[in-house]
């Protein structure tokens, strides 16, 4: 985020495109990503390749969402929530409010694409027609640190605020926004052994998270949340059964 920072101030295009220098893309991406503009676009939202394995577009028919659909989109997953693929007017980064704690290593880049689309004034265009960034995915290339459970709350934190400041805290919006925490409870704090712990945060969670539709997904997060150490254990017994199951297969 601050090399990232550095290069944004010192930028001085229309555009702003993110890239690894160990990825790739096809010769006519950027060229392709610009024709999906319609003079009217903040942020062009293209497709990402993880070696064939997997090509990610938004999940959606539209050909451009207004700024609450697209951080919806990002919230549920429903599109790809990193900074590649992307081409972003740089008018948007002016005054951006950016993710200044180190704690924070994973999803940051969740948090900027949801400050960006906070302060875009026109509507975000949507590229799903063709692959436009190549990912490399080597050995090493993903961290095996384990961000811990306040860390995590901090980012919810920062998440919300930007949201309830730029007014986008709407009812879809929250319902989006209580389903990526309880998916993200699921798979980083609980996998990791982290028990909830009384916070702030989490009184305050629960009460959006009573107010707001829940997936059939993520109903046992949800009662992990509101009773807390009895419903963790049964959530463990789940958990390593299911992963008892997968090594028998």
């Amino acid at each position: 985020t601050s090399t990232l920072k550095v290069v944004v101030e010192k930028a001085c295009g229309t555009w702003i495109l993110c890239s690894d220098a160990d990825d790739k893309m096809p010769q006519d991406a950027i060229a392709d990503l610009i024709s999906h503009d319609d003079g009217s676009s903040d942020i062009i939202a293209g497709t990402i390749n993880y070696e064939g394995v997997k090509t990610i577009r938004t999940e959606t028919s539209e050909k451009f969402l207004l700024p609450d659909e697209y951080i919806s989109h990002l919230l549920f997953r429903k599109t790809y929530f990193g900074p590649c693929s992307k081409l972003i007017k740089r008018n948007l980064f002016k005054n951006l409010k950016w993710l200044n704690d180190d704690s924070i290593f994973q999803n940051e880049d969740l948090f900027m694409l949801i400050s960006l689309s906070c302060v875009c004034e026109n509507h975000i265009a949507i590229a799903n027609t063709r692959v436009h960034y190549e990912c490399n995915l080597k050995e090493g290339s993903v961290s095996a640190r384990i961000m811990n459970y306040k860390s995590w709350y901090s980012l919810f934190s920062n998440i919300k605020k930007v949201l309830v400041d730029a007014n986008k805290f709407t009812k879809g919006v929250k319902n989006a926004y209580v389903d990526y925490v309880l998916w993200i409870l699921r798979f980083y704090v609980l996998s990791s052994g982290q028990l909830f712990c009384n916070t702030s945060f989490m009184s305050d969670f629960k009460k959006d998270m009573n107010t707001s539709v829940i997936s059939q997904r993520n109903k046992l997060a949800s009662l992990c949340v509101n009773y807390r150490i009895v419903r963790f254990l049964a959530y463990l017994y789940v958990v390593c059964r299911t992963k008892a199951r997968r090594i028998r297969s």
